[in-house]
């Protein structure tokens, strides 16, 4: 074997190398960011259905409960409910909001409750 073949396999084995390296370092941060999104998929979804599940009567016990509960579950700095109508028109019955933030994801519901008795959430007549 002549040393110039020698070098030659060396640069295509370096060249190989440097490729695959670049595809992990690609994989690793396509799967980091499949990781975070899922997660932000996961949480409004459970964090929105059952606010809706909860406003008809389906759900946790109380939206103070879902609050609690959804708050340690994600490790949210700001979750709270409301009167939507404290802040929006309303043109007949009543409309219950929610929020929800962190640094990784945030949100807002909204909800006409169905089945859930008006003493149940707190709301003044």
């Amino acid at each position: 074997m002549k040393f110039i073949d020698l070098i030659y396999i060396m640069l295509l084995l370096s060249m190989i190398s440097a490729a695959v390296l670049r595809f992990s370092k690609s994989f690793i941060e396509l799967d980091k960011r499949e990781s975070e999104l899922s997660y932000q998929k996961d949480s409004i979804s459970f964090i929105s259905q059952s606010f809706i599940n909860t406003c008809d009567g389906m759900g946790f016990p109380s939206l103070n409960e879902w609050q609690k509960s959804c708050k340690a579950m994600w490790t949210l700095d700001y979750i709270a409910w409301a009167d939507a109508a404290s802040f929006l028109p309303v043109k007949s019955g009543v409309l219950l909001y929610g929020s929800w933030k962190n640094n990784d994801l945030s949100g807002e519901v909204y909800c006409r409750p169905g089945a859930y008795p008006e003493e149940s959430y707190g709301l003044e007549k």
